[in-house]
């Protein structure tokens, strides 16, 4: 396959079949909600349109076409959902476009901006409420797709002098101390409720996530990210360093290097030990690369080498070839190899091998691979359109200069 045609090619065919909110909404997975399809980033229109501002930013297709869909998005706005639906998705896909062309949705964008805003600080006022009721989290209230990190990216994006961000820092920075429930002492981050966000007897107690989606790791990475901003509230390094720590401590030992389990439960908190022999995938969600770009960004924010040193020696070891993790068995963005081709990008990792790996599993004829995506659906996490934009991503902006992705944390 020529790459540099590949690319193009396949997200014009995917573009073409998405040409329309109608178009796409016809391909929606079943069990989809078409309420709250329209609006969602990760399943719905919102991701869907970021691929045409893509295209468009790389003057691969008329804005026009992006257009109709801004229209479709900006109808029938509800907030309260985190970064990855509703107001503040819909605000990430705007932003994006506005990013290329600075006068486009000024208007909207000031709209949207200050619903996120006023969003963020409620949001901070009931975490602080929980905190001060010593009473374990549930991951949503702080985490990248729904929670306070995800909230503070977009802002740190389009306001970084909103005073919401500094509140909700300070939140976070109370998140990272630990809370003492029914006579144990856990993390502060800690979720009273298994990794599906339920209750169940094999989780009782509660489980930590290690992840960057929704775990401890999209903490770690908005504060690095905020003091990359020159935003820095008091005990904000504290905080990181003590992540920090929390990593080092749970990191574990392979011939590769060291790796990281997606999230451990009450009993492996309790004896200092992981019962989880082996690495799952090298995911951006869950898997070692987002962890690793977490611990990068925090090394270079708060001058912490050994944090980066970590990052580095991880890193290696999830793209070794003798890396004990399991394989990938998808291509999406959220937990396949187009997730974490764009992750060993962010992290600066040479990716050729992973999108040699990538390429391999699509057809040779981007129309029959578009086909093929699009059965599994066209949404942006775990669909075609994630797909088109991280290899669109490669062979139109190498030096990753386009904001599309600050959704993933990654930058």
């Amino acid at each position: 396959m020529r790459t540099a045609s590949y690319a193009p090619a396949l997200s014009a065919a995917l573009a073409e079949r998405l040409a329309t909110p109608e178009a796409a909404r016809r391909l929606m997975p079943q069990g989809s909600d078409p309420a709250t399809w329209i609006h969602s980033l990760s399943h719905g229109a919102a991701g869907i349109a970021l691929l045409h501002a893509e295209r468009a930013r790389a003057e691969l297709d008329s804005w026009a076409t992006f257009h109709q869909w801004a229209r479709a998005l900006t109808t029938g706005l509800t907030s309260g959902h985190g970064l990855y639906a509703g107001v503040a998705a819909v605000a990430h896909v705007l932003a994006t476009a506005a990013h290329a062309h600075p006068a486009m949705y000024r208007s909207a964008l000031t709209t949207l901006d200050s619903h996120i805003s006023s969003d963020t600080t409620a949001r901070t006022h009931m975490v602080h409420d929980r905190i001060d009721q010593q009473i374990p989290s549930d991951s949503a209230e702080w985490d990248l797709v729904s929670g306070l990190t995800g909230l503070i990216r977009h802002l740190l994006r389009r306001a970084p002098g909103d005073p919401a961000i500094k509140e909700a820092l300070g939140c976070l920075i109370r998140v990272v101390q630990p809370i003492r429930h029914q006579g144990a002492v856990l993390p502060g981050w800690w979720s009273d409720r298994d990794p599906h966000r339920g209750y169940s007897k094999e989780w009782a107690g509660g489980h930590g996530n290690f992840g960057l989606a929704h775990g401890a790791a999209s903490i770690l990475a908005i504060l690095a990210l905020a003091t990359l901003h020159d935003i820095e509230m008091p005990g904000q390094q504290d905080a990181a360093a003590r992540l920090y720590e929390w990593y080092q401590r749970w990191q574990q030992p392979s011939p590769a290097g060291p790796w990281w389990p997606q999230y451990i439960n009450v009993a492996e908190l309790a004896d200092g030990q992981l019962h989880q022999p082996q690495p799952g995938r090298p995911s951006w969600c869950y898997g070692t690369p987002g962890i690793a770009r977490a611990l990068q960004l925090a090394g270079r924010a708060f001058d912490m080498p050994d944090a980066g040193s970590l990052a580095t020696a991880a890193t290696r070891a999830t793209f070794a070839p003798q890396s004990p993790a399991a394989p990938l068995t998808d291509l999406s963005l959220c937990h396949g190899y187009a997730g974490t081709l764009h992750t060993a990008r962010q992290l600066g990792e040479p990716a050729d091998n992973l999108l040699t790996a990538t390429l391999n599993q699509l057809n040779e004829e981007p129309d029959l691979a578009a086909d093929a995506l699009l059965s599994a659906g066209p949404q942006l996490m775990e669909g075609a359109t994630g797909v088109a934009l991280a290899l669109l991503s490669y062979t139109t902006d190498p030096d990753l200069t386009s904001t599309w992705d600050t959704f993933l944390l990654l930058s």
